[in-house]
């Protein structure tokens, strides 16, 4: 199951987050005893490690230094370790050694005929109530609303983390793109000054479609539009020219340009 990206507006409350890790993904076989990388091929994953996982159908990352943090460094030497005899037969000797620092970390159960996300949550609770060494499964947190998602996104990022993956409620498993599992990465906030509008198209025809801003509560920043996060209401009588308004993006551009830029609030510049 292949994550899409949060577009940074949806309503994600009562949705399952677990941490974002950075490796290399995942699926296991029971019934044959072997790993599976995400386009098919075979780890050399050693007999003795794979031993450790429970006998059911698992869907995860293969992380070193605990999933968090993945710096370059040690996604090369996730890369160096699992990618190393890919398609042959399980590891042994000094290659076999190198597993013991190589972690599996579980979010899924890769089963899409054992019902909603939470039947497969708590089928992974029970399989790992007492886990091995190198095997976890990732903990889960309640979304309850926008701000939480964000304090939890950004808090994650921080202590160097990438992210945060969210899950609908009583979703299915599919060996596809979903809608319902999403990638959410921490968005930052920023000022802007209004300089001008563009009209709304379709729906918000007669309306305003987006603001033309300078980033930068001087003004003096790059020129970029914010098309999102208004409500009618303000679409009708947006935020007027000079005035200045917060926003949140994702990241900026090589160009210094906001990317996927979404109102928050007109900021009283009395504060």
């Amino acid at each position: 199951m292949k994550a899409d990206t949060w577009d940074g507006e949806s309503d994600l409350k009562g949705w399952g987050l677990t941490l974002k890790i950075d490796g290399w993904r995942f699926h296991y076989d029971p019934a044959r005893g072997r790993l599976y990388t995400a386009t098919g091929h075979v780890y050399a994953a050693p007999a003795d490690w794979v031993k450790q996982l429970p006998p059911i159908p698992l869907d995860g990352e293969l992380c070193v230094g605990g999933g968090r943090g993945q710096g370059s460094g040690a996604l090369q030497k996730v890369a160096s370790i699992v990618g190393t005899g890919l398609d042959g037969p399980p590891a042994t000797g000094l290659q076999a050694k190198r597993w013991d620092s190589v972690e599996a970390l579980i979010f899924d159960l890769r089963a899409s005929d054992a019902g909603p996300w939470e039947d497969r949550r708590r089928i992974l609770e029970h399989a790992l109530r007492e886990p091995p060494p190198r095997v976890r499964l990732l903990p889960e947190t309640i979304c309850t609303g926008e701000d939480h998602l964000h304090a939890l996104a950004l808090a994650v990022t921080e202590s160097g983390g990438e992210g945060l993956m969210a899950r609908r409620p009583g979703s299915p498993y599919k060996i596809a793109r979903v809608p319902w599992l999403l990638k959410v990465k921490p968005w930052k906030d920023a000022e802007a000054r209004v300089v001008g509008h563009t009209p709304g198209e379709r729906a918000c025809a007669g309306m305003m479609g987006a603001l033309v801003c300078r980033l930068g509560a001087d003004g003096q920043g790059v020129v970029f539009e914010i098309g999102t996060g208004f409500t009618h209401a303000l679409r009708r009588s947006p935020p007027p020219v000079g005035a200045l308004v917060r926003f949140r993006y994702e990241q900026l551009s090589t160009s210094g340009t906001p990317l996927k830029p979404s109102f928050i609030a007109l900021r009283d510049e009395k504060e």
